[in-house]
């Protein structure tokens, strides 16, 4: 669970960064060539080719921040419905409280 919590933080900051990077685009000259980092390389493209590609990139980490999401609220709902098995057959013998963000 926490590692699903540490890689919704890595892609949620990853797609805060392609936002800055959409707004700073936008503040360019239309004619001016815009190096796009792809593999090991920088591929210079002009203004609409690569607010494409970005808007394609956003639009990827949504969808697996969306998926993480909807992971880590499965998994508290089965450890929540496990927590409540397990006091309900060992009452207050056990902890099983962990802090929650």
């Amino acid at each position: 669970m926490e590692d699903l919590k540490e890689e919704l933080k890595v892609k949620q900051n990853e797609l805060k960064n392609l936002e800055d990077a959409c707004d700073e685009i936008i503040l360019l000259d239309d004619d001016a060539k815009i190096p796009y980092y792809i593999g090991e390389v920088f591929i210079y493209e002009d203004l609409e080719k690569t607010q494409g590609y970005l808007d394609d990139i956003k639009e990827k980490k949504k969808k697996e921040i969306s998926t993480l999401e909807s992971k880590c609220g499965d998994l508290k709902n089965i450890i929540s419905d496990l927590k409540t098995q397990l006091y309900a057959k060992f009452g207050t013998r056990i902890n099983l409280d962990v802090d929650e963000d």
